[in-house]
C-alpha cells in the first residue's frame, strides 16, 4: 500500500494494482528463498532463542527469512553458548574466525552450525541426545 505518494511533477500517477507507477498492469514478481530444513534440532534452537527473549530481548539477532526467533542469541551461561550468524571480519571475532559454533552445549560438546539463520545449511555434531541437550539448556534459563 502507498500512503500519501504524489508523484513528482512530469511523473505518471500511481494506480492501486499497478508498477511501476503509470503502468498498465502488475508484474509478477516470484521471491525465490534458499532451503531451510530446521526439523527437530532447529525447532529447539528456535525455542531456546524464544525463552532467551523472555529475560533479555536485546541480545536477539534479528532478520526476515529466519522469523523472529530464528537467528539465535549472543547468549552465554554455564550449560550453554549461541551465537548468531557474524559478519563483522574483526579480527578478534571468535564466531568469524570459526573458533565457536553458533551452539555448544558445554557439557557434551554437542555442537550445531547454521549459515544466517537456523535451519540454512545446518549442521549437528555430536553424541547426545537434542531433547536432553536442549531440556538442560531450557533449566539453565531458570525461567
Amino acid at each position: 500500500m502507498v500512503m500519501n505518494y504524489k508523484p513528482a511533477p512530469g511523473e505518471p500517477e500511481l494506480r492501486p494494482g499497478t508498477w511501476p507507477p503509470g503502468g498498465d498492469e502488475m508484474m509478477d514478481i516470484e521471491v525465490i528463498l534458499p532451503e531451510q530444513k530446521t526439523g527437530l534440532i532447529g525447532e529447539l534452537l528456535v525455542e531456546l532463542t524464544r525463552r532467551i527473549a523472555e529475560t533479555a530481548p536485546d541480545i536477539i539477532a534479528h532478520g526476515l527469512l529466519g522469523g523472529e526467533f530464528g537467528y539465535g542469541a549472543n547468549f552465554e551461561n554455564e550449560t550453554f553458548m549461541m551465537r548468531p550468524e557474524c559478519w563483522c571480519d574483526a579480527e578478534d571475532c571468535p564466531r568469524c574466525a570459526g573458533e565457536v559454533p553458533n551452539f555448544l552445549h558445554k557439557t557434551t560438546g554437542f555442537e550445531v552450525e547454521w549459515y544466517k539463520y537456523i535451519g540454512r545449511s545446518m549442521k549437528a555434531t555430536g553424541d547426545a541426545e537434542p531433547i536432553d541437550v536442549f531440556n538442560d539448556c531450557f533449566a539453565s534459563l531458570r525461567i
